[in-house]
């Protein structure tokens, strides 16, 4: 039965780590929209105007055909992916460690 509260604090940490995984996460997806959105706001403001300038016409270009796409990816990311085997079984310690996306 002791094994089972080292397990759940196990269950605990890796909780926390996916929490911070996502904040951390959802922070730089804020930080894309409120670039995004101050560049629309700039853009729509005197749409022929901005075009006009060709440093701005090819920044578009280049934010819809690659920002965009990676913005999309990151928001499509598993946090789980980048931490090193969450979701898998691991050894620690003589014993089976599950972490909590394989528990639940």
């Amino acid at each position: 039965m002791t094994d089972l509260i080292y397990t759940e604090k196990e269950l605990v940490q890796s909780l926390n780590e996916y929490i911070k995984a996502e904040e951390s996460k959802l922070s730089a997806i804020k930080s894309w929209a409120n670039k995004l959105h101050t560049l629309t706001r700039l853009s729509t403001s005197d749409p022929e105007g901005y075009l006009a300038h060709p440093v701005n016409a090819y920044k578009l270009m280049k934010r819809l055909n690659t920002e965009w796409s990676e913005l999309e990816t990151l928001v499509l990311q598993n946090p789980s992916e980048g931490e090193g085997g969450k979701g898998r079984e691991r050894r620690k310690e003589g014993r089976k460690e599950w972490s909590w996306t394989r528990v639940v």
